[in-house]
């Protein structure tokens, strides 16, 4: 199944999960993710500032929008550090997005992957990596899931 990229700017894209990988050694979110935690008042950059999340593999942090974007939640996949990032990593934080999707019972998933951690690579390869992961983990009738466009998510 070849991974859905939408154009979709964050100001209008609405789902009911927006989800985001986050880095162990880069606390301040970067890319899309920094119009997120802007749109947030710096709640993303606080909560890992904080050390309450971190950015560790397999670790989920999941944040109200509030109303300021609209999405109903976003949610922080810990992925680790920049450099150990690969297709290996993005399948496991699909995994790993999948079980907190169900979890919230979201049909509507759409994802910000990290293309700038990764430059030269193919978006879309690295979008069906996490789509794999996330297959996997999803439940029988999986929600719908889309990728940030890298024009939009850089």
């Amino acid at each position: 199944m070849t991974p859905l990229l939408v154009a979709d700017p964050l100001e209008a894209l609405r789902a009911d999960l927006l989800v985001f990988c986050h880095f162990e050694d880069i606390p301040v979110p970067r890319g899309s993710l920094a119009l997120v935690d802007w749109a947030l008042n710096a709640a993303i950059s606080r909560l890992s500032l904080s050390g309450r999340f971190v950015g560790a593999p397999g670790g989920t942090a999941l944040l109200n929008a509030a109303g300021k974007l609209p999405a109903e939640r976003i949610a922080l996949v810990g992925t680790g550090r920049v450099a150990a990032l690969s297709r290996g990593a993005l399948t496991e934080a699909g995994r790993t997005a999948a079980a907190l999707a169900a979890a919230l019972r979201c049909q509507d998933v759409a994802v910000g992957l990290p293309f700038h951690a990764l430059p030269g690579s193919d978006p879309a390869a690295l979008a069906a990596a996490f789509q794999q992961g996330f297959a996997a983990a999803a439940p029988p009738v999986p929600p719908s899931l889309r990728f940030l466009d890298p024009a939009v998510s850089p």
